[in-house]
Order: structure tokens, then C-alpha cells, then sequence
């Protein structure tokens, strides 16, 4: 028995110990140690945040990142588009002043007819020159309206030019997948 009573022994003085151990340890000034602790758990809280917000921005910049091909593509069928609308718009321009010569010409020709026909109608003497005239006027009407012809040619033309260019890039791919 006497084993038995020195491990007792043993034991009881190890929890003595042990028990003076956490008796010390909750007596024992806290030097700020907890406050730390708390600091520092906050802390790393905020960081685990801070680093979810920029996980989601780094997402969001991927996301925008893949979308720049597209947008590089975009932009250049802009400006090719614009470089259309100017040359439809130049031919579009050509138009208008043509037809404003066209006008211009016609109200002659009607002009020099009501002339024509008042010099008929009193037997005046003055109705070859109204005739020379007259014929002229509608020369000049005809050329007009020629180069009105022209220039509405020529803006459908520009209008036409990048749906052409357009189906026939698209034409070899499609034989090619055929």
C-alpha cells in the first residue's frame, strides 16, 4: 500500500500544483494581453473582409477584362460605320446640290414657256430668241438632272458599299464551314 499512497500523494500534489497554476494565472496582471487578443482578432477580421471585397473586385475586373476583344471590335465597326456615314453623307450633300441646280434649271425652263407661249399668243416677232432660249433652258434641265441622277446613284452607292463589303467577308466563311 505504501505505492499506493505515494502515487496518491503524487497525484495530490500535482493538482495542488496544477490548481496553484490557474489560481496564478487568473491572479496574474493581464499586461493588455486580452485587449491584444481582441485587437488582433479584429483585425484579422477586417483583413478577411478586405480581402473578400477585393476577391469580388478582382472578379468583376475579370469579367471586364474578357469583354475588351469585344469592345476593341465594337469600336472599330464604329469607326469604319462613321467612316460610311461620312462618305454617304458627302454623297448625300452632292445630291442636294444637284437637285438645287436641277430646280434652278426647271424654274428657267418654265419661266422662258410662259414667255414662249404670251409671244405665241400675240404674234410677236420675239418668239425665236424665246425659242433659242428656252431650248437651252431645257438642255440645261436635262444636264441637271442628269448629274442629279448621278449624285442619287452615287449616295445609294456609299449607303450600299459596307453591306457589300460585309456579306462578302461573311461569304468565304461560310463556304468554309459548309
Amino acid at each position: 500500500m505504501s505505492t499506493f499512497e505515494e502515487l496518491h500523494g503524487r497525484i495530490a500534489a500535482a493538482m495542488d500544483r496544477i490548481q496553484a497554476g490557474i489560481e496564478r494565472s487568473e491572479n496574474a496582471p493581464n499586461d493588455g494581453r486580452a485587449e491584444q487578443l481582441a485587437q488582433l482578432e479584429a483585425a484579422l477580421q477586417a483583413a478577411g473582409e478586405r480581402e473578400a471585397a477585393l476577391q469580388d473586385e478582382i472578379s468583376a475586373l475579370s469579367a471586364r477584362a474578357e469583354r475588351v476583344p469585344e469592345l476593341e471590335a465594337a469600336l472599330v465597326e464604329a469607326h469604319a460605320a462613321s467612316g460610311n456615314a461620312r462618305e454617304v453623307l458627302g454623297a448625300v450633300a452632292g445630291l442636294e446640290n444637284e437637285l438645287g441646280r436641277l430646280r434652278a434649271a426647271n424654274e428657267v425652263l418654265r419661266s422662258n414657256n410662259r414667255a414662249l407661249r404670251e409671244a405665241v399668243s400675240q404674234g410677236t416677232e420675239a418668239g425665236t430668241e424665246l425659242l433659242s432660249q428656252s431650248a437651252e433652258a431645257e438642255l440645261d434641265a436635262l444636264r441637271a438632272d442628269q448629274t442629279a441622277a448621278k449624285a442619287q446613284a452615287d449616295a445609294i452607292l456609299a449607303a450600299l458599299a459596307p453591306m457589300v463589303a460585309e456579306s462578302q467577308s461573311e461569304a468565304p466563311s461560310e463556304t468554309e464551314t459548309s
